[in-house]
């Protein structure tokens, strides 16, 4: 958790979400996530927000990307007090790409 790694990925296809304001951000999504040096899979998906760095590379499906990222931990899974319901889990995210590339 908390350390920086380099990652290669595929575009695969880009979406669109909905933040607390309900304006909308595109996102992308990669697979085939991995490490760069040793070519070892760290994830099958990921999905980024497209900042200004990922929009200048004029990404498109089927391109190829290296980028540096952090290990991030989350809690993901339905809650509902009222019924005493907890499928929460902890599950771990890449954050904060940087030094982009598309190869």
């Amino acid at each position: 958790n908390g350390r920086r790694c380099r990652y290669r990925a595929e575009v695969v296809k880009f979406g669109i979400k909905h933040n607390y304001r309900d304006y909308p951000t595109q996102t992308i999504l990669l697979t085939d996530v991995q490490f760069a040096e040793s070519e070892i899979m760290a994830t099958d998906h990921l999905w980024f927000t497209v900042g200004a760095t990922l929009s200048r590379l004029m990404l498109a499906p089927g391109d190829k990307i290296e980028f540096d990222a952090r290990v991030g931990i989350y809690e993901k899974g339905y809650v509902n007090p009222r019924k005493y319901i907890n499928e929460r889990e902890t599950d771990y995210k890449l954050k904060r790409p940087s030094r982009i590339v598309k190869l």
